[in-house]
């Protein structure tokens, strides 16, 4: 979650916030090994955000921006799987 605070700049920016659109999907694979089975998982995301023309961004933002979501989207991707994992392994009993 992020919070823009304060401001006409912070105000224009939670704004465009507001109007932007998530596109994604979670793509889950398995592969059999010699004695198991190995889940793997991919996440592709897309942030559109319709930004007004007069507000000025800092050199580097989208690739700032690009990283947070990464390391955010790894993590709960990571989380999706163990809990695949551990459903599987309840069913499996």
């Amino acid at each position: 979650r992020t919070e823009v605070i304060g401001g006409g700049l912070g105000n224009a920016l939670a704004s465009a916030m507001k109007r932007s659109e998530f596109e994604g999907r979670t793509i889950v694979s398995w592969k059999e090994g010699k004695s198991s089975y190995d889940i793997e998982a991919d996440l592709e995301l897309t942030l559109t955000i319709k930004l007004p023309r007069i507000l000025p961004l800092p050199p580097g933002f989208n690739a700032i921006g690009s990283k947070i979501v990464e390391r955010t989207c790894k993590e709960r991707l990571k989380k999706n799987v163990l809990d695949i994992k551990a459903a599987y392994m309840e069913w499996a009993k």
